[in-house]
């Protein structure tokens, strides 16, 4: 713009009386409008040093690099204010995987300013070490060069182990391997770096929200598991399909209640949070404790004392407060439970301190259920094909939530 033309361009005037006055975003639309681009460009770097954060200086640099990127005649002065501004500002912030973007922008205004050195800084804040090296190099920085080299390498074989542990998670979770996938997930969080570990950090808990750890596993069929508590193959009766529902226990004493963490959780609110629990007998059998609750525990009709036991022999039934009736078989080696009264009618659970059996016709064993440190494991004794969520694994798998067994014909899905 001519100097005659900018002296009677109302919006030229406008823009020095508002930067004159401060009103440095005013004054750069108005400098705008007469095709300033550099006063355009200064203009936002002013009102960047008057923020008072680095985010908010951060969007005033943005738009003065963007008129100058464009203006290929820019004073290397003005370059260089901008660059070290933005670059002040970057360093002063947390920088996210898209704010790399700004390192590099930073960096080529640094460059054309002929500031080598700040700009290898730049490159190297946004992560781009190859270029900060060049630039390191092309200031004669050679101690900086050579630590960002090695650095540089460092940072290969953090990757590196990074990927490896993510591979061997995976592996070991499709192989059933839980424990193993959990422990390489830690490594997996201890080898990345800092802004690499939200992804890792969301699938280790997950994993550990979905182990099972207490010695407990529900597992529903759309078929019966094993024959009924009193000896006869079936399904107990409820239309809401509860009865497919069983409960295997592996670590006693076994707690009942209303509590979720009971190994029998029970939705009467006549059920006290910890009402009864069974427990292993010194000759290895099982009894029935009383915990105190409000409503009682019967056995086969009998009130129990609170604090009392009493042996679990053959079969009878054990009454939960006023509403919830259990019905129980014991054996030398395993108790099975069957709810037959209640909100849970037809839910039933087999307890056993060794390996407990699956049979799904009531005959052939065609599985075992292991309880090591709480931990389910399922141990397949048949030479049919089998399938843990849809692939094929060995013969032993660690259970958790969600997985899905297909055995033969039958389904189970883990709760």
């Amino acid at each position: 713009m001519s100097a005659l033309l900018r002296l009677f361009s109302p919006a030229y005037r406008h823009a020095l009386k508002a930067e004159a006055e401060g009103r440095y975003i005013e004054a750069a639309r108005a400098y705008a409008l007469c095709g300033q681009r550099r006063k355009v460009a200064e203009m936002h770097l002013l009102e960047a040093e008057k923020r008072g954060t680095a985010a908010s200086a951060l969007r005033e640099l943005q738009v003065a690099a963007h008129f100058l990127a464009a203006d290929r005649s820019a004073e290397p002065e003005l370059l260089l204010r901008v660059g070290h501004a933005y670059l002040r500002s970057l360093q002063k912030s947390v920088l996210s995987a898209a704010d790399r973007e700004l390192c590099h922008e930073a960096a080529q205004l640094l460059l054309r300013s002929g500031d080598a050195q700040a700009a290898a800084t730049a490159y190297e804040l946004g992560g781009d070490s190859e270029r900060a090296a060049a630039m390191y190099q092309q200031a004669g920085e050679v101690e900086k060069v050579e630590a960002l080299l090695g650095a540089q390498e460092q940072q290969r074989r953090r990757a590196h182990a990074e990927r490896a542990h993510f591979d061997a998670y995976r592996t070991h979770l499709e192989l059933g391997q839980r424990d193993e996938a959990l422990a390489a997930l830690k490594s997996c969080l201890e080898s990345a770096a800092i802004a690499d570990r939200a992804e890792p950090l969301r699938l280790y808990e997950e994993l550990k929200g979905r182990l099972l750890t207490d010695g407990v596993v529900r597992l529903r069929s759309p078929a019966p598991l094993g024959a009924a508590v009193d000896g006869a193959p079936g399904e107990a009766g409820t239309a809401d399909g509860a009865a497919r529902v069983q409960i295997f226990v592996g670590a006693l004493p076994l707690r009942i209640g209303r509590e979720p963490g009971c190994a029998l959780p029970l939705r009467d609110p006549g059920v006290s949070r910890e009402h009864a629990q069974i427990e292993l007998t010194t000759d290895g059998g099982f009894a029935l404790r009383e915990l105190g609750a409000k409503n009682g525990t019967l056995l086969g009709g009998l009130q129990l004392h609170p604090g009392t036991s009493l042996p679990l022999r053959d079969r009878g039934e054990i009454g939960i407060g006023q509403h919830v009736t259990l019905r129980f078989q014991a054996a030398p080696s395993e108790l099975q439970l069957e709810l037959t009264r209640g909100l849970d009618r037809g839910l039933r659970l087999h307890v056993a301190p060794r390996p407990l059996a699956l049979a799904f016709d009531g005959t052939e064993r065609l599985a075992e259920l292991h309880f090591p440190q709480g931990r389910p494991l399922l141990r397949v004794l048949t030479s049919a094909p089998w399938t843990l969520n849809g692939r094929r694994v060995p013969p032993q798998v660690q259970l958790m939530r969600g997985d899905l067994v297909e055995l033969g014909r039958q389904r189970l899905e883990v709760l």
